[in-house]
């Protein structure tokens, strides 16, 4: 048996070669940093394919379908971006950036919308005006994404769960699609997902060292993203939760150097938030409010693929029975009859398949929210997916903005199917074994 798995894998590692191989070919010859960089990513999931051999294979899988569409993408025919021009705004500031310097980048640093653009001009100042390379290092973030997908499942779950979880995430087409472009969600589901896994290790290990660490990519998914503030003060909130919960238990020794290393986290996220660390969207915390958040629905409701056009939340009574709406056409839009062209069918597939996620956690719920790790999990996910519904207005944006939460769906999904295979085993016929490896 193992020689056969070993025969498989080495077959598959063969072919997807060969493949690459054959990638290399049509690239001209004139783009040799873009040769390179493929030949880094490569060795980089040879690497963490030694490391993680069981999701080897949907790694290389994964990476072989972003490359399809970043070698298409730059060689053949660009891909038709449902959302209007963002990729090729992101690509022309960071040009632009690229041509003040060095120094001039490290002297203005930004963030918000502008910590893309800034990282590309970092790029771009050394290596000169390559988009094929930024299109591969999408490529790699989205390699990454399945793997952090792994690895939470394998922490929370067990193997068999963090294989299926690899597995959707790898083959997702949003995903791949996002993953080939030169776009800003990559990098923000990359980051956050690092972050998440790492404070669920710190839940399990309770080492301070975490917690920091968790903090900070939490930190960076909300440097390119005002919208990903809510993760960090829902991230905060849970450690302190649990800080709290502990001590009153007499674990003081234990959590004493996470309280603290929290309390410093705590005074650098107000200092962040304060500096406008990421506040491009709503520009001050102080600025929040019901006429603020209509007029940011109001210039999110634009082009053809803009929806609920005529209603903004300019009261209460607004706000509680417009949330449910405005969740369901964000995570479910474009509906049957918004089709009028291909680019609508497409959007109308993506809904479907998030439409199934959902029907699955549904079916798992009671279950999924008896354990701790699923709650949290909910309350990252619920708390994100309100606060981009109810400040977009756009299916088109919608499609993009609710990829980042795909991880977390298929955690779930995952988790559901875990708890259901677990309950019908027989007592004390557990999956430790898996988990710990």
């Amino acid at each position: 048996m193992g020689k056969s798995k070993f025969r498989i894998r080495y077959l598959i590692f063969s072919i997807i070669g060969i493949l690459i191989g054959s990638i290399f070919s049509i690239i001209p010859r004139k783009d040799s940093v873009g040769f390179i960089f493929i030949l880094f990513i490569s060795c980089v999931l040879l690497f963490i394919s030694i490391r993680y051999p069981s999701v080897a294979q949907i790694l290389f899988l994964a990476f072989f379908l972003r490359l399809i569409l970043v070698v298409y993408s730059e060689y053949v025919s660009f891909l038709p971006e449902y959302l209007g021009s963002d990729a090729a705004m992101f690509e022309s500031y960071g040009w632009q950036y690229a041509q003040n310097g060095l120094l001039w980048l490290i002297q203005n640093f930004k963030t918000g919308a502008s910590f893309y653009s800034w990282i590309i001009g970092l790029i771009y100042s050394f290596i000169g005006r390559n988009p094929f390379v930024i299109e591969l290092l999408n490529a790699l973030f989205g390699v990454l994404i399945v793997l952090n997908v792994y690895k939470i499942a394998l922490l929370l779950y067990d193997k068999r769960s963090a294989y299926i979880g690899s597995l959707i995430t790898a083959f997702f087409p949003s995903l791949i699609y996002f993953s080939a472009m030169i776009l800003r969600e990559v990098p923000i589901i990359y980051s956050f997902t690092l972050g998440l896994l790492i404070f669920f290790q710190w839940k399990k290990l309770q080492k301070a060292k975490y917690l920091f660490l968790s903090f900070i990519f939490f930190a960076i998914s909300f440097a390119f993203h005002t919208g990903m503030l809510v993760f960090i003060i829902i991230f905060l909130f849970l450690a302190f939760k649990d800080l709290f919960k502990k001590s009153s238990r007499k674990h003081v020794r234990n959590s004493s150097s996470s309280f603290l290393v929290l309390i410093f986290m705590l005074i650098v996220f107000v200092v962040m938030v304060k500096s406008g660390w990421g506040m491009e969207k709503i520009g001050s915390l102080w600025d929040l409010s019901l006429s603020r958040l209509a007029e940011i629905e109001k210039i999110a409701a634009r082009d053809r693929t803009a929806y609920l056009i005529n209603l903004q939340i300019n009261s209460v009574t607004d706000l509680f029975w417009q949330t449910p709406v405005r969740v369901l056409c964000f995570l479910f839009a474009p509906f049957v009859w918004n089709l009028h062209s291909i680019l609508d069918l497409i959007g109308i597939f993506d809904a479907i398949l998030y439409l199934i996620l959902f029907i699955i956690i549904f079916r798992s719920f009671r279950l999924l929210f008896k354990d701790e790790m699923n709650r949290n999990l909910f309350l990252f996910l619920f708390s994100g997916i309100l606060v981009f519904a109810l400040t977009v207005s756009n299916y088109g944006t919608a499609l993009r903005h609710r990829a980042k939460f795909l991880p977390l769906l298929v955690i779930l999904v995952v988790g559901g199917f875990y708890i259901r295979r677990k309950s019908k085993d027989l007592p004390g016929k557990g999956s430790q074994d898996d988990q710990s490896s």
